[in-house]
């Protein structure tokens, strides 16, 4: 379950129960990774600064999403079978001199694409590592196997295609 605390200067402000975690974290979120998340998850074409959600189509059936950020390619989902994330090739060392395997604009685009798109599944840092339910990942592309189902989603919006609730995402 979440609650939203806040919104205000484009950042959503939520706490999040999540169902591997004993207690609840807070995550923000900027208005551009709500934006990008969400027409990804309804299937639009969208372009904000250095993000950009390009769909395919075939036959009025979108059969394929892809999200870049500066134009290296962060998640793909392809048929609606499996979403498909990665660093986009981007590594970064941060101020201590530590390799970092997102940049932290990769990780809140994908934190707000997860949380949309796969509720169950959570990224997180942790001293300069990341961890993707609490498994270290290096960034490289992996295949996230759990993807809500469309259906599910429409049932979770409300007239304007806001999400209301969805049991551990966010209020949209």
């Amino acid at each position: 379950m979440y609650k939203v605390l806040t919104k205000q200067n484009h950042m959503v402000v939520c706490f999040v129960t999540l169902p591997h975690k004993e207690h609840s974290v807070r995550i923000s979120m900027r208005e551009i990774d709500r934006e990008a998340a969400k027409a990804f998850r309804m299937g639009l074409d969208f372009k904000k600064g250095n993000t950009e959600v390009q769909i395919i189509n075939m036959g009025g059936v979108v059969v394929g999403r892809f999200m870049y950020l500066h134009d290296n390619l962060i998640a793909s989902l392809v048929a609606g079978a499996f979403l498909m994330i990665s660093n986009g090739g981007y590594t970064h060392t941060n101020k201590h001199g530590v390799e970092v395997a997102l940049s932290t604009t990769t990780m809140n685009r994908l934190k707000a694409l997860l949380s949309f798109q796969s509720p169950r599944v959570h990224l997180s840092r942790d001293d300069n590592k990341i961890y993707l339910n609490e498994t270290l990942w290096d960034g490289e592309q992996i295949m996230i196997n759990e993807v809500a189902p469309f259906e599910k989603l429409l049932e979770e919006m409300d007239v304007e295609g806001n999400i209301v609730e969805n049991g551990g995402g966010f209020l949209w």
